[in-house]
């Protein structure tokens, strides 16, 4: 005899659902950064070199906080650095539209 069971919802599971928003924020910020600060740097210095400067300093930046987010996530929870992170995102991409030195 074989007992049938319900089969598991993702949507019910949290630990799913913490994973799935962080990484969609992670990846909506990664592609803010990637792509439209440069773009808005061109925009506002009229400068393609100025602009590209400005991305090769970003991804400086993105190497030397990924080498230190390492290191943290060896030594903290991850749920939680992923939490921050994703929040730390929105945050950024929120306000990077808004800042008054991205206007034109």
């Amino acid at each position: 005899m074989t007992t049938v069971t319900e089969p598991h919802r993702l949507w019910r599971n949290t630990r799913y659902l913490t994973w799935l928003v962080s990484d969609t924020s992670k990846g909506l910020a990664s592609a803010l950064f990637g792509f439209a600060i440069p773009l808005l740097a061109l925009i506002v210095t009229n400068d393609p070199a100025q602009a590209g400067i400005i991305g090769g300093a970003g991804m400086v930046v993105r190497l030397l906080t990924t080498l230190a987010g390492g290191i943290l996530a060896d030594r903290h929870r991850r749920i939680a650095l992923m939490l921050l992170g994703s929040l730390i995102g929105i945050v950024l991409a929120g306000a990077s539209p808004c800042s008054p030195s991205a206007m034109p």
